[in-house]
This record gives C-alpha cells, sequence and structure tokens, in this order.
C-alpha cells in the first residue's frame, strides 16, 4: 500500500492535471470550468461572458492546493514552484488533448473542430433592408466517420442578435479539412451598408444534439 506522502503526492498531481484540463475549450466555445459552472446554475462571468472571470479561480486554486501539498511532503517550496512552471510550460497545449479525444473516442458533431481563425463573413444590406454575402467556415472532422448535422452563423454581434444563417445542412467526409462558403439569408436589418467580421460564432447541431463553437 501507498504511505501517506505517496497518496498526498498522487493527490497533488491528480489536481494539477485536472485544473490544467479545465481550460481545455470543449464541447463548446467555452472552457470545460465555464461549462462545470453552467451546469450548476453558477455565473462563470461578472458580466456575461466578459468581465471578472468567477470561473477561473478554481483551477488556480486546485494548482495553488497541488503546490502546497507537494511543499508539504518535499518541504521545498522553491524546487516545487520551478517544477510547476516548467510542467505548464512543456505540457502540450489543452486543445491537442481535444483532438486526441475526437480522433479516438468522439462521435457524431463532437468529431468536428472549428477553425475559427480561417472563418470569416461579408454581407451588404441595401437601403431596402435586402441583405447578400458570404460566410467561410473551416472546419476539420477528426473522426473515422462522416459528420452530418446543420449549421447557423452569427453576425458581429454573436449570439446577442439573431443568426445571419440558419439551418444550413452540411456533411463532412471522414478526416476531412474542408472550407465551406455558406451564403448570408437575405432578411436584413436595413440600417447595415457593408460589414465584414472576423472568427463568426456558429452553432452545430444533429439528432438533438448541439455545439456553440
Amino acid at each position: 500500500m501507498f504511505g501517506r506522502k505517496w497518496r498526498t503526492t498522487l493527490a497533488a498531481i491528480f489536481l494539477f492535471f485536472l485544473a490544467w484540463i479545465m481550460n481545455a475549450r470543449f464541447p463548446h466555445e467555452v472552457q470545460l470550468v465555464d461549462n462545470l459552472f453552467q451546469i450548476f446554475g453558477v455565473p462563470a462571468w461578472s458580466n456575461g461572458t466578459s468581465g471578472l472571470h468567477y470561473a477561473a479561480f478554481l483551477p488556480l486554486s486546485m494548482m495553488a492546493l497541488a503546490y502546497a501539498m507537494m511543499v508539504n511532503v518535499t518541504k521545498r517550496p522553491g524546487i516545487m514552484l520551478l517544477v510547476l512552471l516548467l510542467a505548464v510550460g512543456l505540457l502540450p497545449k489543452q486543445q491537442e488533448l481535444v483532438r486526441w479525444y475526437q480522433r479516438n473516442f468522439a462521435d457524431g458533431i463532437y468529431m468536428l473542430e472549428y477553425k475559427e481563425e480561417r472563418s470569416g463573413c461579408t454581407a451588404k444590406t441595401s437601403a431596402e433592408g435586402v441583405r447578400n454575402g458570404t460566410c467561410v467556415v473551416v472546419l476539420q472532422n477528426h473522426g473515422e466517420q462522416p459528420a452530418r448535422f446543420e449549421i447557423s452563423v452569427y453576425g458581429p454581434s454573436g449570439r446577442k442578435r439573431a443568426a445571419v444563417l440558419t439551418g444550413y445542412p452540411v456533411e463532412v467526409k471522414s478526416r476531412e479539412n474542408v472550407r465551406l462558403e455558406l451564403p448570408v439569408e437575405p432578411g436584413g436589418q436595413g440600417d447595415i451598408v457593408y460589414e465584414e467580421w472576423g472568427a463568426p460564432r456558429i452553432t452545430i447541431s444533429s439528432a438533438g444534439k448541439r455545439r456553440d463553437l
């Protein structure tokens, strides 16, 4: 059986990695810790999705507790602080872990990764309120099966206003990295002449499941 020091060490390592994983963004656009707060009905931010990030205090507290536990075992606070900083710097990014999960265990819409940094929209609204435009959305299917779903795309205000494209049917083949050119729906607000925005928020849904990305 493990002695007390070994149990404390293993518990500290577990706490550290759990705190690290909580910063991954999956299955939605927000971090796992934000999703956890939402499940329990606790606000993750002081002002909707901005302001003071309440949820960030949970993984920070867990890392601080893991550090304190290791110091209690080793009695070497300086070395343990260095080890903690090196671990944070040497570990892969959390999204790499998400991609590994998508390649090996996920199915349906959960196999999809949204490449928001390579996505963007342009739209023009006439004086009569008729809107025309195109949204480029880049998605990668990490899974072994094709993903069939419906996609909605939001304007520069995000989910605060109605989507500029709703329920558009899409299929992404297995292991495919696809650049979709999607039409903007014609219903305009009548007050926009020309607009361009990058990294649009999107929603993908299939068989009663939904992801906000």
